[in-house]
């Protein structure tokens, strides 16, 4: 009896001993796999207050280093507005520029999808507002010319390569000029593609015009005796081409063909071209 005692006693002694060693080690595996989580950044603590943080134009730009011009392209102020997005919620979508860029596009084409008749209908409207491509498209003019005094748009421009020896590396486009006259102001386009400036004369280099130089412009208009040049046409995009639209809504588009600084036409051309400085 007696040596069923002590084994029982040295058993129980060996478990507790067992347990004993043990302790303090179940968390340890749970702890390890959180820090592992946290390094490995599958967890993204952002707090609360930060990550409702309103979506600002000076954010994005301080952030992701986006100019004003750039923001514009891509519909954000309709993102800010839209309340769908926050500073924080925007952190956790884009770590960079590369993928602030992608959620950019998205929006992009999001809001364009939403807003396409709005769309079309602002465009439409920009092109009449500011576009004078139909100055280059009026139809030979059979009627009597109107008075200078009765101007209101001159719209002149041609083809341009810069180098005629042919180098492919030098810049080529349009170059022309717009005159309004009824502000008075003169628009500078240089070396344009035919979706810019013709299609919104804001874009081209402005400047104010003088009375003195608004009636100079109408004694080489005079001068120039319109009634008398040649109204055939040339589709030749080398050539210089001008545009014009009287107030009663007459539009006539002449083609130069002799550009030689002597022919009443090219005299007048190269009159309007020089009131302003060139780069």
């Amino acid at each position: 009896m007696r040596w069923y005692m002590i084994i029982g006693t040295i058993i129980i002694a060996i478990l507790l001993t067992g347990c004993s060693g043990n302790s303090g080690v179940k968390n340890a595996p749970a702890e390890i796999t959180n820090v592992e989580n946290d390094k490995a950044g599958q967890v993204k603590d952002i707090p609360k207050e930060d990550y409702e943080k309103p979506l600002t134009r000076e954010w994005i730009k301080e952030t992701y280093k986006y100019t004003d011009e750039e923001l514009d392209d891509y519909y954000v102020d309709e993102m800010i507005n839209s309340g769908e997005w926050s500073i924080g919620r925007v952190e956790e979508e884009a770590d960079n520029s590369s993928e602030f860029y992608s959620l950019l596009k998205s929006n992009k084409v999001i809001y364009m999808q939403a807003h396409k008749d709005e769309i079309e209908a602002a465009n439409a409207e920009k092109e009449r507002l500011y576009s004078r491509t139909y100055l280059m498209d009026g139809k030979v003019f059979q009627g009597n010319i109107p008075n200078s005094s009765e101007l209101k748009w001159v719209f002149c421009q041609r083809w341009l390569h810069l180098n005629q020896g042919g180098d492919d590396n030098s810049p080529d486009g349009y170059v022309g000029f717009m005159i309004d006259f009824e502000t008075q102001k003169y628009y500078l386009g240089e070396l344009y593609n035919e979706n810019e400036f013709p299609h919104d004369y804001r874009l081209g280099e402005e400047t104010d015009l003088t009375d003195e130089q608004m009636t100079q412009i109408y004694e080489w208009f005079d001068t120039a005796q319109i009634e008398n040049w040649d109204k055939t046409q040339d589709s030749k995009k080398d050539l210089w081409h001008m545009g014009l639209e009287y107030k009663d809504g007459t539009v006539v588009t002449y083609t130069i063909k002799n550009d030689d600084g002597k022919a009443p036409l090219s005299v007048l051309k190269g009159n309007l071209w020089n009131l302003v400085d060139h780069r």
